[in-house]
């Protein structure tokens, strides 16, 4: 549902009423059955939430003005998925960054983690990361926590060789997608961290000789 929000806000001149509601079908079809029985629904971390969380937000602003549920799916993720699960919880347990689950599920995590806050700002002028009452830190922690927890060879992660749950000897790399998404978020909040995490990422990316997706390659 996430590409498809996306898609639908990105070509929107480009569908066809029919094709635009065959979207909007299969994003409700999705949204409602994991609010009703998604697994981890009901905790805000996690990857599946994070997902979840993402392609809620995305759903709800790519639809508005075009979709009778685009409020209601905004209302209940402002109100119910970022104030009262989200952020209260990333404020008192993750403060400081990082994923639970292990990199291999935190790298992308991250990014569902921000996306939809980032889309606030641009698609209704909101500012959920420098809300007085209830900021949304986490993609700045996020950024100072890959550069200090990174280590000296710049291509892995402090992550205590936990990839899972359970105990593994490999140790994680360094999060290709949010090095290098973060840093142009940062830049467009005016976060002073913003050169020393794009100067982290070009090291990562050039020592593991990999980038992300193109449309992240043109952001960084």
């Amino acid at each position: 549902p996430t590409a498809m929000a996306i898609g639908y806000d990105w070509l929107d001149g480009d569908l066809s009423p029919e094709l635009k509601a065959k979207l909007r079908a299969a994003i409700t079809h999705w949204i409602e059955t994991f609010d009703a029985k998604g697994f981890a629904r009901d905790h805000p971390q996690g990857n599946y939430f994070a997902g979840y969380y993402n392609a809620k937000a995305l759903a709800a602003l790519a639809t508005q003005g075009d979709f009778d549920k685009s409020p209601t799916w905004w209302k209940d993720w402002h109100e119910r998925l970022h104030l009262k699960m989200v952020q209260p919880y990333y404020a008192k347990y993750m403060a400081g960054g990082g994923w639970p689950e292990g990199w291999n599920y935190g790298a992308f995590a991250t990014v569902n983690m921000t996306w939809p806050v980032w889309a606030a700002t641009t698609a209704k002028g909101e500012d959920l990361f420098r809300d007085k009452r209830a900021p949304y830190t986490f993609p700045f922690d996020q950024a100072v926590h890959l550069v200090h927890f990174a280590w000296p060879d710049r291509i892995h992660m402090e992550d205590r060789g936990m990839l899972y749950d359970g105990a593994f000897d490999e140790v994680a790399p360094a999060p290709i997608w949010p090095l290098t998404v973060l840093p142009e978020i940062l830049r467009r909040e005016g976060d002073a961290f913003a050169p020393h995490l794009q100067r982290q990422a070009r090291e990562v990316r050039e020592r593991r000789k990999k980038k992300g997706p193109a449309w992240m390659d043109f952001l960084f």
